[in-house]
């Protein structure tokens, strides 16, 4: 089975206020894998045209457009072509915040076409990110406070309040558990833990989280997983086992098994992919 999703890190340091990839995805048109945080991510398509669902919005792009996702929003980037590639910048809450430019308030045009300005920081920021010379942290730190400054003088929307639509209240359920997920995807999780932490029946809370994002509870924390794993293996140099066992699998065997179904190839071979890169 060929990997729905796929997303590399180019850079994650502490240092730096932002996570970069440099994304590449063949999932078909689906809103399977939506997914959210509370960071702002603008995504800068490279390679022919891709889909963003984006709360509840379906978004078709082509090459050179910027998608700006606001913060707590449900996504996920698909595409009607083979493949689609992307540079997606996320940056972190508390830097935009520092900055004195409250994002998670504000409202955003969520399409932007033709801004030559935004293809030049992108630009900046890609350059200075793959070759890292002498106090590139302190250049990617200024473009993206010219990029968040430039998307709020630009994109900010008169009207504060988000478009009014059926399902917002689901939409915040599903919130509620993704958030849930992603502080303890590593963790034995119980579903009947979290319908008692939730105030939902657990039918309920399975039948609007599959309603919503087309994946099961437990296909969504075996995709946190496996996408965690992978970051160990490439950036931690962990071995299968040690990466299965820190992403929450108990069973090598089956964390194979549900690596190789969810990310397309197996975790030995991805590790030894890794380990002929470096």
């Amino acid at each position: 089975m060929q990997k729905d999703i796929y997303e590399r890190h180019i850079h994650a340091d502490p240092d730096l206020p932002l996570l970069f990839f440099d994304g590449l995805t063949t999932q078909r048109v689906t809103n399977k894998y939506l997914h959210w945080h509370e960071d702002i991510e603008i995504l800068q398509f490279i390679e022919n045209s891709g889909i963003v669902f984006c709360d509840g919005q379906c978004i078709e792009t082509q090459a050179g457009d910027v998608v700006i996702i606001k913060p707590n929003s449900l996504h996920t980037v698909c595409t009607t072509a083979d493949r689609v590639s992307y540079y997606c910048l996320i940056v972190d809450q508390s830097f935009s915040n520092q900055q004195k430019l409250p994002l998670s308030s504000l409202s955003f045009q969520t399409l932007v076409r033709g801004d030559t300005y935004i293809d030049r920081i992108f630009f900046e920021l890609v350059s200075e990110m793959y070759e890292k010379h002498d106090y590139y942290k302190q250049l990617v730190r200024a473009d993206v406070i010219k990029l968040l400054t430039h998307v709020c003088r630009q994109y900010q929307n008169s009207s504060q309040q988000p478009p009014k639509r059926s399902g917002n209240q689901k939409d915040a359920i599903v919130k509620d558990i993704i958030r849930y997920l992603q502080h303890h995807f590593t963790e034995k999780i119980s579903i009947e833990q979290l319908s008692h932490e939730l105030g939902f029946s657990y039918s309920y809370l399975c039948h609007i989280f599959k309603d919503v994002t087309s994946l099961t509870i437990v296909e969504y924390i075996h995709h946190l997983r496996c996408n965690y794993a992978m970051q160990l293996l490439s950036t931690m140099g962990l071995s299968v086992s040690e990466a299965a066992e820190r992403a929450g699998f108990n069973n090598v065997s089956y964390f194979s098994k549900i690596y190789k179904r969810s990310m397309g190839c197996s975790p030995s071979n991805e590790a030894r992919k890794i380990s002929q890169d470096t």
